[in-house]
């Protein structure tokens, strides 16, 4: 066998080994669940999966013969009620990414002068999904944040946000909003489209690969954090707003200089804002 042939195996088994196993490891039912937003959320990975998979052989990182045998394979493991899911969560994903037409991986769309030339960046990104992916609090944060209802929501705010360094409730299979989770979902923002957009600065990489890349990426990743919804937004928001009185309180700070807090919201606000703005311009991101 070629050795690029062998390579390109290789690559594919350490995908379904790091990414896509541990989705199907997740549970699915409400007897270890209790909340449909985790359900959705093992969804949406199992979704974003295929995605990885999709760009990664438009960059020749897998075959695409392979990429296509293994997401038939093993979909009906990694997505969990496929229709209910798209009618009711559709609008969390980017309008350019394929779903209807799933499980069938579509034909390259975007073509690459260079694109061994993005296997590193590609293999980074894997590896933090990956890490993401096996983190139950990050899961539970961005579950929460994204698909609870309304009155789900409400109750959860009710409840308040967990503080210690071990939430509880997210190792229990619930849906929590806690401390760790606020700055686990900011970090993974930050390095996520840090790790993307080191490609722009390479001398390396053709420069339309670049931006294609991160075009491709953005789109990929940006529901697990939807702030281009206004309602999602907002809780994001309000968590980062609960956030800073508990700390305030923690730390026995009776005053604070004026504005202190209106600036870190502004803050919080801006790194929603760049996210939603990596996501939703990427279509028109250009040389």
């Amino acid at each position: 066998m070629p050795r690029s042939e062998t390579l390109l195996q290789h690559n594919l088994h350490e995908f379904q080994e790091s990414v896509i196993a541990p989705i199907i490891d997740l549970p699915t039912s409400y007897a270890v669940l209790r909340d449909q937003a985790l359900i959705d959320q093992r969804t949406a990975l199992g979704l974003e999966a295929v995605w990885w998979a999709h760009l990664g052989s438009e960059l020749e990182f897998f075959s695409i013969d392979d990429a296509k045998q293994l997401v038939r394979k093993q979909w009906a493991f990694i997505v969990h009620n496929f229709e209910s899911f798209a009618r009711r969560c559709a609008h969390h994903f980017d309008s350019q990414l394929p779903i209807s037409s799933l499980p069938d991986l579509p034909e390259h769309s975007t073509n690459f002068v260079d694109p061994c030339c993005l296997h590193s960046a590609f293999q980074e990104l894997l590896i933090k999904m990956s890490i993401s992916n096996a983190d139950p609090i990050l899961r539970s944060f961005s579950a929460t944040i994204n698909f609870t209802s309304q009155a789900e929501w409400d109750e959860l705010m009710k409840e308040g946000i967990e503080s210690s360094a071990r939430p509880q409730a997210a190792g229990r299979g619930r849906t929590s909003l806690s401390v760790v989770g606020l700055a686990r979902a900011l970090e993974f923002m930050t390095t996520v489209r840090r790790a993307a957009e080191l490609t722009l600065d390479s001398r390396e990489i053709d420069e339309p690969d670049a931006y294609a890349f991160v075009r491709g990426v953005a789109r990929i990743v940006r529901w697990r954090f939807s702030a281009h919804l206004p309602s999602i937004y907002e809780r994001f928001v309000q968590v980062a707003d609960r956030v800073f009185d508990m700390t305030q309180h923690a730390l026995n700070l009776p005053s604070l200089p004026g504005g202190t807090k209106s600036t870190y919201l502004r803050r919080v606000g801006g790194m929603l804002q760049e996210w939603q703005s990596w996501g939703s311009t990427a279509g028109s991101l250009s040389p």
